[in-house]
């Protein structure tokens, strides 16, 4: 396909306002050394701090700019100077852009022993793909996994275990600098990026499925970070808002660990030990869901009747205590109104339940996908209505028919719609992707508690995000008055120069009569 036009307005919305100046100096200085096109993916060079430039790399679709990577360290969000200097170079100068053939063409006219002689230079050449190349054949000379059976096995042990007392010294570092609640002077407090980082080990193993590993991590941080952080001024919250990020990895690794009853017995009297103290200073629920984890395990018979799609796991054998919307809400937004949370706890309750059973529900999905059992995946996903999460994975399964028949019926929320939209463009879908962001936008804004627990904010869902989307790919995929209808209520949303000067964009002619309407939304 020949390289899709893109505009500077669309540049513009995925970098930042300073990236984008600075990556047009860089187009404009001449730092873009080389551009190449492959079939559906755009490569750059281009000239940074390091003596070697850096790589860039955009890939294409139907839809646009289905992604964009570079090898630099940026890491503030959007697109980096680079990515932007490399598609400004592309838009303003295509003469400069050397075709290529794909990977693919390059290759299919090698034969057997060619293909083979330059696999092993390559790996000679660089030894680290070896492990690379032996786990893709491995892949394909193992039998194909299906449904449940393919995950059958349950985590790899840890063949040392790790070192708890470090661990310990660790948290005590992060929290043995402060000054206790009768001091005047709080600017000495807890350390909130050591301790976050120790929960980040413990995410790490329960994400490699060594669940055990995780559980001793988690008791050795949960007991010290108990021990000290009431001594600490959390006028703010944000010291006692860690337990509540606590709760949900304590979840996972509790199902990810392959615990027998009576083991799960002890963490639960362990858990509800703690829950128990930190309610004595108003943290009273953010233990909740791994108090339940215990409780449940997998073999609760209302667990199994769940798998097998027969009804909710949602047994609740912990009785809600106090905000239970908490357990849920993005602790890192500093948006987010801790008051304005708890006057909705009318809407974050489905039948009296507390909330943290949706974050019961998704730390059970996510173990069931690292193991491959697909099938208890889909039933538990629909029978505890996690919709966007059921028709993801209907769309990773080569099941899209299924999955937008089931999205038009049950999808909620626009961000629903974006979730379910953006899985389809993956895997090539961009007609059913467009149609489901188009009924998208016909959907009520207003977050359900099912949306919450998925996308873990506490917020009204918007159109914004979703209309931008619809957009741009609307565009690209030549579907005009798509685009424009969602440029219309993407400003609406945002407000922003981006989004005026890309409906302008797409208007044309009739932009006049447009513009008028839309300044007349700033007032």
């Amino acid at each position: 396909m020949p390289l899709p036009p893109i505009s500077e307005a669309t540049i513009r919305q995925y970098a930042s306002p300073g990236s984008f100046e600075r990556g047009r100096r860089y187009q404009r200085e001449g730092a873009v050394l080389s551009l190449v096109w492959r079939g559906e993916v755009l490569s750059g060079e281009v000239e940074g701090s390091e003596p070697a430039p850096y790589r860039v790399r955009v890939v294409f679709d139907a839809g646009g700019v289905a992604g964009a990577d570079c090898s630099c360290p940026h890491e503030w969000g959007g697109w980096c100077k680079h990515i932007v200097a490399t598609l400004l170079a592309a838009r303003e100068g295509p003469g400069a852009i050397e075709e290529r053939p794909t990977l693919d063409a390059a290759l299919a006219g090698l034969e057997p022993d060619q293909l083979r002689a330059l696999l092993l230079r390559l790996v000679e050449r660089e030894p680290r793909l070896l492990d690379a190349i032996e786990g893709e054949l491995t892949g394909l000379t193992a039998a194909p996994a299906t449904g449940a059976a393919s995950g059958a096995s349950g985590p790899r042990p840890r063949r040392t275990p790790v070192d708890v007392s470090a661990v310990r010294c660790q948290v005590r570092a992060a929290v043995g600098g402060g000054y206790s609640r009768s001091s005047y002077d709080y600017d000495d407090v807890v350390a909130p990026g050591e301790v976050e980082s120790v929960l980040g080990q413990a995410r790490a193993f329960v994400l490699a499925d060594d669940g055990a590993t995780a559980l001793a991590v988690l008791e050795a941080l949960t007991d010290e970070y108990a021990r000290a952080w009431h001594h600490y001024d959390d006028s703010d919250g944000e010291v006692s808002d860690f337990f509540y990020q606590l709760g949900p990895v304590w979840a996972e690794a509790i199902l990810t660990a392959d615990l027998t009853p009576d083991e799960r017995a002890e963490w639960a009297d362990k858990l509800t030990a703690w829950q128990e103290d930190l309610g004595d200073y108003g943290v009273d629920d953010a233990l909740d869901v791994a108090i339940e984890a215990a409780r449940q395990g997998w073999d609760d018979p209302a667990v199994v009747r769940a798998l097998a799609g027969e009804g909710r796991a949602a047994t609740v054998t912990t009785a809600p205590r106090g905000d239970a919307s908490r357990q849920d809400v993005d602790l890192d937004d500093e948006d987010e109104d801790a008051d304005d949370v708890a006057d909705d706890d009318d809407e974050l309750y489905n039948a009296g339940e507390p909330l943290y059973l949706d974050t019961l529900a998704v730390a059970r999905l996510n173990v069931l996908e690292r193991r491959g059992r697909f099938d208890e995946y889909l039933n538990l996903a629909r029978v505890e209505g996690q919709t966007a999460r059921y028709v993801t994975m209907l769309v990773r399964l080569g099941r899209a028919e299924e999955a937008v028949a089931y999205g038009r019926e049950h999808l909620a929320t626009p961000d629903e719609a974006l979730i379910l939209a953006t899985a389809l463009r993956e895997t090539g879908e961009v007609a059913r992707a467009l149609a489901v962001g188009e009924h998208g936008l016909t959907l009520g804004a207003q977050a359900d508690s099912a949306t919450i627990g998925l996308y873990g904010y506490g917020r009204a869902a918007r159109k914004g995000p979703l209309a931008t989307w619809l957009r741009d790919v609307a565009a690209a995929a030549g579907e005009g008055p798509l685009a424009l209808r969602a440029a219309e209520i993407a400003f609406r949303e945002e407000m922003s120069l981006v989004a005026y000067l890309r409906a302008a964009e797409l208007a044309g002619e009739g932009w006049p009569a447009l513009r008028a309407e839309l300044l007349g939304h700033l007032h």
